[in-house]
């Protein structure tokens, strides 16, 4: 439904504020991305607290470093790429991550995946092989010719 049709649309204004506060050089990705975890943090924190779930919804251990470490790559990588990628190349990384990496995480969790959607993961993969290919191939080019 809504949240179906908001997360991407979520993900790609996240992309282009992101753009936006690094294009100008008015702030440096190392900056950008502290401010950005330590807004983000202090945001969830009090989501938690004015839910009153605050103490209830704390994961394992285990995955708050996992996830930390992920939220912490993500951000400081993206936050140095969007100085140097296209957007649409950027955006596509972006979803692309975000999608193995929830796969990953749902794998990880002891789930398995049903024939269906191995054929779904797959030919995603290709898809993403085939629209990238073409790019990676004129990218070489120059290279082969010196």
């Amino acid at each position: 439904g809504v949240q179906t049709c908001a997360l991407p649309i979520s993900f790609a204004a996240n992309s282009l504020l992101c753009r936006l506060a690094l294009a100008e050089g008015l702030i440096d990705a190392g900056s950008f991305t502290l401010v950005r975890l330590i807004s983000g943090a202090i945001t969830l924190i009090a989501l938690l607290v004015v839910r009153g779930q605050w103490k209830t919804d704390r994961p394992t251990s285990r995955f708050r470093f996992f996830a930390g470490v992920a939220l912490f790559g993500y951000a400081a990588l993206f936050s140095f790429a969007y100085l140097q990628l296209a957007t649409g190349t950027g955006a596509l990384l972006l979803f692309g991550a975000v999608q193995l990496t929830l796969l990953a995480i749902y794998w990880w969790q002891g789930e398995r995946f049903q024939f269906l959607e191995i054929i779904g993961i797959g030919l995603s993969i290709v898809g993403f092989v085939w629209l990238m290919l073409p790019s990676a191939t004129r990218q070489l080019q120059p290279l082969a010719s010196c």
